[in-house]
């Protein structure tokens, strides 16, 4: 298995385990989100820190895939920037994010938090897919 496949599986997962919860409770879930992950800048400065992992992972995967070797570089240093301005200056991001999980948590309808719980998971299961048997 060569490591685009790898990093697609990896990412594949990860949607899975970050959306699934979304289809069952979908307000506990945001709940959880904002109580383990938005609430102080040092839990944030994690997740850009995982993000951070992840841009290398990417990064590393680009240098040993020869057909999408350019475009995946891209990604990954766009996804490193996005990261490095997450874990250098959370407070401001923060805000942001806690700003759209109040969105959520006020106006969206029930129905549209599971649908978009689903949705991920089909994106997640695609890639999951895309990792074993089309890489």
């Amino acid at each position: 298995m060569d490591t685009p496949s790898t990093v697609c599986i990896g990412f594949g997962i990860l949607i899975i385990v970050g959306r699934a919860p979304l289809m069952f409770a979908p307000y506990a879930t945001l709940r959880f989100y904002r109580r383990h992950f938005f609430s102080t800048d040092a839990q944030f400065r994690w997740v850009g820190l995982i993000a951070i992992m992840f841009a290398i992972a990417i990064l590393y995967a680009s240098l040993h895939a020869p057909i999408m070797g350019d475009l995946l570089q891209v990604f990954a240093c766009v996804a490193a920037l996005a990261a490095l301005l997450v874990f250098g200056f959370p407070s401001l991001f923060q805000r942001f994010s806690l700003n759209i999980l109040d969105y959520f948590n006020r106006s969206v309808h029930y129905g549209l938090a599971r649908t978009h719980g689903f949705l991920g998971v089909i994106v997640g299961v695609a890639l999951v897919y895309v990792g074993f048997y089309a890489i």
